[in-house]
């Protein structure tokens, strides 16, 4: 009897472990799925060959794609203007807020920008600068680097061969004291990269 009691209690306390361990692993995979990671660069940019594309999706692809890559539904989708539906969700980075919307934009149906809105607090603006611009001192390559003078005061912009562009600018956000430090990601106005935003 001992011995059936005590093998009952090793098969419970077993199974109470594998739950929990279970458990731990699903909220794990919940927090990183919810994290952007620690540097908006590499959540926002890729980079092939060179080229500036968007992290998850390459510019120009169908919204359906780009909202299955996001890993979202037809829930996500603002449909403040009819021609051209955007993509808005809330995501986290390590290091800045728990608040940047990313902002998915399209043309005819078709990706053209990511812009990731950082609300930053007047006290923590000159730490998020100095982060932000080791950040990108670290991942975008020097030669990209089109803006000169002091980093984010009057906006930086990189852009790369084909005219992709990434831009980095800071506002001020309505009603409040915080400030918006805004990271987009866009494809090219030339007229060679627009043709495949152009209706059939």
């Amino acid at each position: 009897m001992a011995m059936r009691s005590g093998g009952l209690y090793h098969k419970t306390a077993f199974r109470l472990c594998f739950l929990l361990a279970l458990c731990l692993s699903l909220f794990s995979g919940c927090s990183r799925q919810a994290a952007g990671g620690e540097n908006i660069f590499q959540t926002a940019i890729r980079f092939e060959d060179g080229i500036i594309c968007p992290r998850d999706c390459d510019f120009a692809a169908p919204f359906d794609e780009v909202l299955k890559a996001k890993g979202l539904t037809e829930e996500a989708i603002d449909d403040a203007r009819e021609d051209d539906r955007r993509i808005i969700q809330t995501i986290s980075i390590d290091g800045l807020s728990d608040e940047i919307r990313e902002i998915c934009s399209f043309q005819n149906d078709r990706l053209v920008s990511i812009t990731y809105n950082i609300p930053v607090s007047p006290d923590d603006f000159d730490a998020v600068k100095s982060m932000l611009q080791q950040q990108a001192e670290a991942y975008i390559p020097e030669e990209m680097l089109l803006t000169s003078g002091e980093f984010l005061e009057t906006g930086t912009i990189w852009q790369d061969e084909k005219e992709n562009a990434i831009r980095l600018i800071t506002g001020s956000i309505h009603g409040s004291d915080d400030l918006m430090v805004s990271l987009s990601v866009n494809v090219a106005k030339t007229e060679e990269a627009m043709e495949q935003f152009m209706d059939d």
